[in-house]
């Protein structure tokens, strides 16, 4: 069984909540294998210098596998226990999954910030999995209130903020750093 989260999930939140949970040692303990993160997810979804900064500060080592559909996706896990931690699935398939028994439910326990996610969005994530019980805040609504809360401490001390994007809809790569040079903007993030 696996842990989900979903709907292509913040995956650095999920980095952080780990290390946070998991990234404690005792000096003298003996040398033993670094734990292992297995993650599923769509490519390119995580940063580029992400996987490599949560084992730094980790010491846990992040294994991924990539897909390029929903079907590739659910037809590895709907054959039983494909060995992830996490899984990064979009929300017209989860519930599906869900039902299919693919994935272990969420342990509050150990999420104390689940609390400060937004009830609006949860409410329809709990159309596809009632209770919200196996999957986690999706990546473009975590990102983009993130967004909106830092260009919004960034403005009250006084900075002057683009966002390259102010709604759910897709920026290619590329394009990005191209909204950023146009503005001819002193940092891009």
């Amino acid at each position: 069984m696996l842990n989900a989260v979903a709907a292509r999930s913040g995956l650095g939140a999920a980095f952080i909540a780990l290390a946070l949970a998991g990234a404690c040692s005792r000096d003298n303990a003996p040398a033993v294998e670094p734990p292992v993160l297995n993650i599923y997810n769509w490519a390119e979804y995580i940063g580029h210098d992400t996987v490599a900064e949560f084992e730094r500060r980790t010491h846990i080592k992040v294994v991924q596998d990539f897909y390029d559909s929903n079907e590739s996706l659910e037809a590895k896990l709907l054959v039983g226990d494909a060995g992830y931690d996490i899984v990064s699935t979009t929300t017209a398939f989860y519930g599906r999954q869900i039902r299919a028994g693919v994935y272990l439910p969420l342990d509050f326990s150990r999420l104390p910030h689940w609390k400060n996610l937004d009830p609006q969005v949860l409410a329809v994530q709990a159309q596809a999995d009632p209770g919200n019980r196996f999957a986690g805040r999706s990546e473009k609504t975590a990102t983009l209130a993130l967004a909106d809360d830092v260009r919004d401490q960034l403005v009250a001390a006084g900075f002057r903020v683009i966002l390259t994007r102010t709604s759910d809809k897709f920026v290619e790569l590329p394009v990005r750093p191209d909204i950023a040079n146009r503005a001819r903007a002193d940092l891009f993030v």
